[in-house]
């Protein structure tokens, strides 16, 4: 945040953390200063340090399908 705390979720990686409400904080902005340009988001990925996973692991990968469902929730509160 504006005052050096971390803000959202801890991830694997050190010092990173995961804010899905910061998307549609971004969106917002960008909307009400350029008064509504296309965007076009390309990619929304989850930083991870894991170099190997299991096949089970990647079938159920809870963390990945929870951060892609909260972001993409948020898109679509930044659309309404």
């Amino acid at each position: 945040d504006k005052h050096g705390e971390p803000i959202g979720d801890p991830i694997t990686i050190p010092d990173f953390y995961v804010y899905p409400e910061g998307l549609k904080d971004y969106l917002m902005c960008i909307n009400t200063k350029y008064q509504g340009p296309p965007i076009i988001i390309t990619e929304i990925g989850l930083p991870d340090n894991a170099l190997v996973v299991s096949p089970k692991d990647v079938l159920n990968d809870q963390q990945r399908v929870s951060h892609h469902r909260d972001h993409l929730s948020y898109l679509l509160e930044s659309i309404k």
